[in-house]
Parts: C-alpha cells; sequence; structure tokens
C-alpha cells in the first residue's frame, strides 16, 4: 500500500513515537517528523506542512497538546488525531480551541489508526 499523506507526529515520549511511525510507515504513510515540545513541533510543522497529526495532550516543556493544537490549527485546517494516556470526562483540563478529528487512548489500539486514517482521508 501507498499513500501520498504526510504524518508529524507530537509526544513526549520516545518509544511511542518510534512504534507508531513504524506502524504507520508499514502502512504506507509517511512520517515526516517527531517532536517531544511544542516549539519543535511548530518548527517541524511549518518546514512540512502535514497532512495529518498526531499530537499527545502531555508535551516536553511549557507548552501542551492543547495549546499546540490550537496554535496549528490556526495556520492550517489539518487533522489532528489526539492520542493520550488518560480517558474519561477529564480528559481535556480545558476546552480545547480546535476540534480533534480523533481522541485516542493509549495504549493505541492500531487498527484504531487504520480506521481513524481511513475516515479523515
Amino acid at each position: 500500500m501507498s499513500c501520498d499523506k504526510k504524518i508529524l507526529i507530537v509526544d513526549d515520549e520516545c518509544l511511542s513515537s518510534l512504534a507508531l511511525g513504524e506502524y504507520l510507515q508499514e502502512l504506507g504513510y509517511s512520517t515526516v517528523g517527531y517532536a517531544a515540545d511544542g516549539p519543535e513541533a511548530l518548527r517541524k510543522f511549518e518546514a512540512e506542512l502535514p497532512d495529518i497529526i498526531f499530537l499527545d495532550l502531555k508535551l516536553r516543556g511549557s507548552m501542551d497538546g492543547l495549546e499546540l493544537g490550537g496554535k496549528i490549527s490556526q495556520k492550517k485546517d489539518v487533522p489532528i488525531i489526539i492520542i493520550t494516556g488518560y480517558s474519561g470526562p477529564h480528559v481535556f483540563s480545558r476546552q480545547p480551541t480546535f476540534v480533534p478529528a480523533a481522541v485516542l487512548v493509549k495504549p493505541i489500539d492500531y487498527n484504531d489508526i487504520k480506521n481513524v486514517i481511513s475516515v479523515i482521508g
């Protein structure tokens, strides 16, 4: 399978990012970068202009995933898939300023990833 979608992975857990990236590449997607904090993610976003972003809510540094997602969505309408280790109504510490394409709870079921990407495009 080959796909022209470019994907950016933003997660403070390096091993999770790499595992997700490997799986996406097996599906035929191009992983254009990894970032562990907001400023790094913004730089990679602007340089690569990915088609899809996987975004953890917890990041290194002072910018969390909610703030980063808001900044990205102001620049370009790109599907943002939230990945988080938490579930339930308290997942979002505050109201997001963007609408996530999906929310996946870690450990992520790889079939869910495939399904979400096929639905969003």
